[in-house]
Formats: structure tokens, sequence, C-alpha cells
């Protein structure tokens, strides 16, 4: 298993991306994971079964999460009624999203306890 938390200046951040990319082709699997209240997250990959992990290897680590927000401008619906335009928002430093600019690096050793603190800036 691998699992651990996401903060920004110190926060626990809810509902963000959390994505495992393997620094070397061929070596280890992609995983995700999204973030809950406490920032908590347990990764797993496109085929395993939620919260199984992923394979042993170094990773690079991206972490995004968009918000959507208001514009202040208005838009008409199909159905007649008046309502906001929103649009999204990066919360997080862009940085942190491209694996090109990510300082984010993790290794899995398999048979041990796989932990991983990002505390974001």
């Amino acid at each position: 298993m691998a699992e651990g938390t996401v903060t920004f200046n110190g926060q626990p951040v809810e509902g963000a991306n959390v994505m495992f990319t393997p620094a070397n082709e061929g070596s280890g699997s992609p995983a995700y994971a999204t973030t809950d209240a406490t920032g908590r997250f347990v990764l797993q990959t496109l085929q395993g079964a939620p919260g199984a992990g992923t394979t042993a290897g170094e990773y690079k680590v991206t972490i995004s999460k968009v918000q959507m927000v208001g514009t202040g401008r208005k838009q008409m619906t199909p159905e007649g009624v008046e309502e906001e335009i929103m649009e999204p928002k990066e919360v997080l430093p862009r940085q942190y999203k491209l694996q090109s600019s990510t300082p984010l690096t993790a290794t899995v050793v398999e048979g041990q306890q796989n932990v991983f603190e990002f505390n974001l800036e």
C-alpha cells in the first residue's frame, strides 16, 4: 500500500488529485488518488483495486486541485433561469501540476510501509 497526506501552507488539502508517474519508463505503474478532508490519500493503479497502492519504483508526483469560481457574469440557461457563469481556478501552485516542473518525487519500496507527506508552499 502507498498512502500519505497533502498540505498547502500547513493546512490539509481536500479534493486534490495526486498522481504518481514512473520516473523511468517500464519501472512501476502509474497510480492516482484523491485526498479526503484531512488531506489523506491512498493510491491505486488504473487496473488495481481501490486502495491497493502501486508497484515498487521511483515516481514523479504531481498534485492539482481545481475549484469552480464565479465570474460575476450572468447567462440564461435553456430553462430561462439566469445564473452566474463559473470558471475553473487552480487552487495549488501550477508547478505541482506539471510533470515537467514538479519538485515532488517518491520511492515506493515493496514490503515496506510507504507513507508520503507532501507539504506544498
